[in-house]
């Protein structure tokens, strides 16, 4: 039997919690008034993202292009798309445990099978507050918009960066990227790249394009 409601009260990380500890199985669609909506599939405590009813792929062809633009990789799109989806969709799931105005629908299903369903309900949300617990030691990221470039310092006084980011997300900052095609190219959250790029600038390793 499907229901719906909203998550003022309980909040969305208590919900998903709720459907895996129950080992519920089905489709769960959230949307917020003016805001991004997603499907999750959920099987038995884990959850695969999906594209919602009529979303356009070409976005993510487009995307996965501009994003692998400075290489001329001319097969980048097929390669890469759906990885680039996945890390939009990573953004939205966040945006909506970020708020409290998220209405859902769950509509079970009896399937035990399916599609590889790669996340653990509890494994996202770890992750998601890992994130977030960044970005507020990070006070900087937020006035970095997707289209800010940064770009390498040829010096890194302490040596930071190499300890504290991501050895993919330096390879991926060259001076030209947008920091939404980095979080393209890596499969990450936005603002998962927005954090990085603030700290390697704390650290004097990276600078920022003005202007």
């Amino acid at each position: 039997m499907s229901f719906q409601g909203d998550v003022r009260g309980i909040g969305l990380a208590e919900l998903l919690q709720g459907l895996a500890a129950g080992r519920r199985s089905g489709r769960l669609t959230l949307t917020v008034h003016r805001g991004p909506s997603l499907v999750l599939n959920l099987l038995q405590g884990r959850l695969r993202l999906i594209a919602p009813k009529g979303e356009d792929s070409e976005r993510w062809r487009t995307a996965a292009q501009e994003a692998w633009a400075d290489e001329g990789d001319t097969q980048a799109a097929g390669l890469h798309m759906e990885s680039v989806a996945f890390g939009r969709r990573l953004e939205d799931c966040y945006t909506l445990l970020d708020g409290s105005e998220v209405r859902f629908c769950f509509e079970p299903t009896e399937d035990t099978q399916g599609p590889d369903h790669p996340h653990e309900v509890e494994q996202l949300l770890l992750e998601y507050a890992r994130v977030q617990d960044e970005c507020q030691q990070e006070s900087a990221q937020q006035g970095l918009g997707p289209d800010a470039i940064g770009y390498p310092l040829r010096t890194d006084p302490q040596g930071g960066a190499a300890r504290e980011l991501p050895v993919e997300f330096l390879a991926a900052v060259s001076g030209q990227r947008t920091l939404q095609e980095i979080a393209d190219r890596l499969g990450w959250p936005l603002r998962r790249a927005r954090c990085c790029m603030a700290r390697g600038m704390r650290l004097g390793a990276l600078g920022l394009h003005r202007g």
